[in-house]
């Protein structure tokens, strides 16, 4: 009897520490979780500062050439479609002497 006491009691404690260690992982996933979260939003809004950036940038191109208040917009975007290969080429130098000749650094 003595024995199947200390038997039921030793399974009663390893119940109850399986108990606690599925506590545990259960917070640690949820804190995971919310790490993993805070992570996916910080880096949304680097990538979408990021664009915003190259969006900038290319709008301060145009004003550079001289073109802000004056260019037609159908105009350019069927200009840089048709010239999308000669535009992102990086291998080849450009036929002005290269990207930043004659222009401001941005």
């Amino acid at each position: 009897m003595e024995g199947e006491k200390e038997g039921l009691s030793m399974k009663a404690m390893e119940k109850q520490q399986k108990k606690r260690r599925l506590a545990y992982l259960q917070q640690e996933l949820k804190e995971t979780k919310e790490t993993l979260s805070d992570l996916r939003k910080e880096l949304s809004h680097e990538e979408q500062r990021s664009y915003v950036l190259k969006l900038i940038h290319a709008g301060m191109v145009i004003e550079e050439a001289g073109l802000l208040d004056s260019y037609n917009p159908d105009e350019l975007y069927f200009w840089l479609k048709e010239n999308h290969d000669k535009l992102t080429k990086k291998s080849q130098p450009s036929r002005y002497g290269g990207y930043e000749e004659g222009r401001k650094q941005v």
